[in-house]
């Protein structure tokens, strides 16, 4: 499974400009795309379960295969 931190760089700014807007914008969509790479991290769990049960399934499939042939 793969973590993501999210890094944040701070940057002086002589200008003292009302600039906080932009930064919040900013933090807006760095929190939009975390939010999206957690949801896909849940989808590729969620397929990696599907794949199991699938194997699993398989598995005992064969298993009573080889039952019945005995």
């Amino acid at each position: 499974m793969k973590s993501y931190k999210k890094i944040k760089f701070k940057v002086h700014d002589d200008d003292d400009d009302d600039d906080d807007d932009d930064d919040d914008d900013d933090d807006n969509n760095n929190n939009n795309n975390n939010n999206n790479t957690e949801e896909e991290e849940e989808e590729e769990e969620e397929e990696e379960e599907e794949e199991e049960k699938k194997k699993r399934k398989k598995q005992e499939q064969q298993e009573e295969e080889q039952e019945e042939q005995k």
